[in-house]
C-alpha cells in the first residue's frame, strides 16, 4: 500500500491521517460544521483532503456518521449532519482528486482501525461516543449491516426521549457526549464541557459523582443488552467521551470483556485507509 488519505468525518470534527506504507506521516483536523449545510461540511472535508494531499497519494478512504451504502459511496440517511442524507460523497471527490474514493460508516471504520490491534477477529462489537453514539459489530466474522446492531438508535429506554431519527428512547439520547452535558448542565448550570465534568469527577464532587453515577447505570444496562444480543467476545470503547478518565471507573463488565479503544480518536482514519475492506 502506498500513500493513502483516510478522512472521519464525525458530528462535530472532521479528521483526516495521510499514510505510507501503513505509517501515520501526517495527520489534521478540521470543524465539520455539520449543522450549517451540506455544502459546508463538503468544504470542511476538503479543506482536510488539502492539508494532507500529495502527488503520490493512490486513494482516499472516508468513513462518515450516518447510513452508508459502501457500493454507491452515498449518504443514505444521516441525523447530526445538515443535508448529509443523500450525498454522493464518492462521486464529488473522485471527481475532485481524480484517484479512487471509498466510503463506509465511520463506527465501522473505527472497528476495522480497531481490530487491526487485536487477535480477536469473529465476534466483535465497537462502540464510539461522541457527539452521537455509533456502533458497529463483526458476528461469527462476519460484518453486519442490521439495523439491529446499529447501535446508537437501539432503543435502551422504552417511551423515553424523543431521538432525531423518530423513535424514542435511543442509547444516543442518553449516552453520547452531547446527552452527557446536557444531563450533568441540569444540576452543573455552569459547566462548559464533559472534560469540565471529568475534573470535577476527579476532585470527588457530589454533583459530578451522582451525573456519573446515573450515566454509568445506563451505560452498563446498554453493554449488557449488547451481550444477550449478539455475544460479543470483546466490546472495544471508543470515541471522544471514553478518552475521560472517570469512564474508567463506571464500568460493570468484567474486564476481559470489554476495553478501550487502543487506538483513540485516530481509530476512524486508520479504518478509513484500509477502505475497501
Amino acid at each position: 500500500m502506498g500513500e493513502v488519505i483516510g478522512i472521519d468525518v464525525g458530528g462535530t470534527k472532521i479528521k483526516g491521517g495521510r499514510f505510507c506504507n501503513g505509517y501515520l506521516e501526517k495527520a489534521c483536523k478540521n470543524p465539520t460544521e455539520g449543522d450549517l449545510s451540506r455544502e459546508s461540511v463538503l468544504a470542511a472535508i476538503r479543506k482536510t483532503i488539502d492539508a494532507l494531499w500529495r502527488k503520490d497519494v493512490e486513494k482516499i478512504g472516508i468513513v462518515s456518521a450516518g447510513n452508508i451504502d459502501p457500493v454507491t459511496g452515498s449518504c443514505t440517511l444521516a441525523y447530526n449532519l445538515k443535508g448529509w442524507t443523500g450525498c454522493p460523497i464518492k462521486s464529488i471527490f473522485e471527481e475532485l482528486y481524480h484517484v479512487p474514493v471509498y466510503v463506509e460508516n465511520d463506527a465501522i471504520g473505527a472497528l476495522y482501525g480497531e481490530m487491526s490491534m487485536i487477535k480477536e477477529k469473529k465476534n466483535v462489537t465497537m462502540l464510539t461516543f461522541g457527539t452521537g453514539v455509533g456502533g458497529a459489530s463483526i458476528i461469527n466474522g462476519v460484518l453486519s449491516r442490521s439495523e439491529k446492531t446499529a447501535w446508537g438508535h437501539v432503543v435502551l429506554i422504552p417511551d423515553g426521549l424523543s431521538c432525531t431519527c423518530g423513535k424514542k428512547g435511543c442509547s444516543e439520547m442518553y449516552l453520547s457526549a452531547t446527552a452527557l452535558l446536557k444531563m450533568a448542565q441540569e444540576s452543573i448550570p455552569n459547566l462548559a464541557s464533559t472534560v469540565e465534568l471529568d475534573h470535577l469527577y476527579e476532585r470527588k464532587d457530589p454533583r459530578a459523582l451522582a451525573v456519573m453515577n446515573r450515566y454509568g447505570a445506563w451505560l452498563n444496562l446498554f453493554l449488557n443488552n449488547i451481550e444477550k444480543e449478539v455475544h460479543p467476545t470483546l466490546i472495544i470503547l471508543g470515541g471522544g467521551l471514553m478518552g475521560a478518565k472517570m469512564m474508567k471507573s463506571i464500568i460493570s463488565l468484567p474486564q476481559d470483556r470489554y476495553a478501550f479503544a487502543q487506538l483513540g480518536n485516530q481509530a476512524g482514519i486508520v479504518g478509513a485507509s484500509f477502505l475497501p475492506y
